[in-house]
């Protein structure tokens, strides 16, 4: 079989997130109806995994005595059967977040708020038939912001800001747990000088879908305004970054990357913070942050 000694030596490291033991396995040849198949599969193609179907060609099927249109049949059948577990799997470590009975379920919405709640508190999970893409607005360690456009549940289309993680990121240490802790922080928070995560979409590759500060980071605006901009202005943005911030500090969150790119204008009047990538929750009763671990004496929640 192609590969076949990266799949011994796969077949020993952990399988974090698939299908325990062989019954999986069974339950797709099931499918197919090649149940017959169970026994060499297991056993000449060394294959328990799911993921072992990486190193499995047509032609290592059609060896143990399959057909070619089974055996295209069947690692078919399989390719959907690993991308519904690994929906379940993020699934599984999104749902915890949100506490009381927030779960609907509606064609375009898993995680949600009750038909009759305002958008401002919908958090959900999106179809990527939903989403339009667009225009490029930047680019980021993991992946590229762009402007969209989202066909919400209550019939609006709403411009939005669209996060996607780069195709080759899952395989860099850190990025989807980063991904999925900006993800966890943003659902829990509600402010108006934040910027508002409306969902993720679970595709290849992941998506998370954002309000849309048209006006960009506060940065480039100083730079192309700061001859224009009144001193009350400069001061009012100061106070609306500064509300923000004082809510993520009653929320017991450390954003760790607070400065004039990550802030955005939602108008010319509003800003708003973003980028929650490097931001943390403090254990209760701590206000600090040192290596990652809340410490009295480190860093300071600010």
């Amino acid at each position: 079989m192609s590969g076949g000694n990266t799949l011994r030596r796969s077949a020993g490291s952990s399988d974090v997130g698939e299908d325990a033991g062989v019954e999986w396995l069974y339950e797709v040849l099931r499918v197919v109806q090649l149940e017959q198949f169970f026994m060499k599969i297991r056993d000449e193609l060394q294959v328990t995994r799911p993921r072992h179907f990486d190193f499995v060609q047509t032609e290592d099927l059609e060896k143990i005595g399959m057909g070619k249109p089974a055996a295209r049949r069947l690692l078919d059948t399989v390719k959907k059967h690993r991308a519904s577990q690994w929906k379940r799997n993020l699934l599984s470590r999104l749902l915890p977040i949100k506490a009381g009975p927030r779960v609907v379920q509606q064609p375009s919405v898993v995680i949600g708020a009750s038909a009759t709640s305002d958008l401002s508190t919908l958090t959900c999970l999106i179809h990527e038939k939903d989403v339009t893409l667009a225009s490029k607005l930047g680019d980021g360690s993991f992946g590229v912001v762009v402007r969209g456009e989202w066909d919400a549940p209550d019939g609006r289309t709403m411009p939005v800001a669209v996060k996607i993680l780069k195709e080759d990121a899952l395989s860099q240490p850190g990025a989807f747990e980063d991904f999925m802790k900006e993800v966890n922080a943003m659902q829990q928070l509600r402010h108006p000088n934040l910027v508002q995560l409306f969902g993720v979409v679970l595709s290849a590759p992941l998506m998370m879908v954002t309000e849309l500060a048209p006006l960009g980071s506060l940065r480039d605006y100083l730079r192309k305004q700061c001859r224009r901009l009144p001193v009350s202005c400069l001061v009012e943005y100061a106070l609306q970054v500064a509300n923000g911030m004082a809510y993520l500090e009653s929320r017991h969150f450390i954003h760790r990357d607070l400065a004039a790119r990550n802030v955005l204008l939602a108008a010319a009047n509003a800003v708003k913070i973003g980028d929650f990538g490097l931001m943390r929750a403090l254990p209760t009763h701590e206000d600090c942050l040192r290596h990652g671990r809340a410490e009295k004496g480190s860093f300071a929640l600010v």
